[in-house]
């Protein structure tokens, strides 16, 4: 049988159509299908076919070392003494008597007491004393410009007398992993 005479015969104007669509969306509605397509991989199977030597693995990091790049960071730790910002602070004032007071701290940190104990007994910064002064780890751009130059500045397990932190260092480079410590 040929459509030609049915659709000489039909006839529906654009309004028609729409109603009837309107009538019954449901009926003009497509379920919803999918193609899924299968691998099964057997693990073992697999590792048993492939051979990675030291030397492929030396030449896929070589390849793509921008992939293991990572910002450079300082882990720190610090011990707290606030002072006002005046270079020779009268004698007797309060600034004086907490400039002695980190410069103790500096001297025993620096005599081989212990850094942890000492920033809990006597750092001011409440939310890193009660951890040994830990301030984490933390990349460029992270802390107050000072703190941050003098973190990255010194070499692993030193103290400034501007700040007195441990820290270790991760480095820009892709690994390995380059330490150092400031003591702020």
């Amino acid at each position: 049988m040929s459509a030609a005479p049915l659709r000489q015969a039909a006839s529906a104007s654009d309004a028609e159509i729409e109603a009837r669509f309107r009538k019954d969306p449901e009926a003009y509605r497509i379920p919803e299908r999918r193609v899924v397509s299968y691998v099964v991989v057997d693990p073992e199977a697999l590792r048993a076919r492939v051979t990675v030597t030291p030397a492929d693995t030396e030449a896929y990091y070589r390849d793509h070392s921008e992939e293991f790049r990572e910002e450079e960071q300082v882990c720190a730790s610090h011990i707290l003494v606030k002072i006002k910002a005046t270079r020779t602070p009268p004698k007797g004032t309060a600034t004086m008597r907490r400039r002695k007071i980190a410069e103790g701290l500096l001297q025993q940190a620096r005599g081989g007491a212990d850094f942890a104990e000492l920033a809990k007994k006597s750092s001011e910064d409440q939310g890193s004393a009660p951890s040994g002064g830990d301030l984490g780890c933390f990349g460029r751009g992270r802390m107050v410009p000072e703190f941050e130059n003098v973190a990255f500045d010194l070499p692993a397990g030193q103290l400034s007398d501007w700040c007195a932190a441990a820290t270790a260092t991760t480095s820009s480079a892709p690994a390995p992993t380059r330490r150092r410590a400031c003591r702020r």
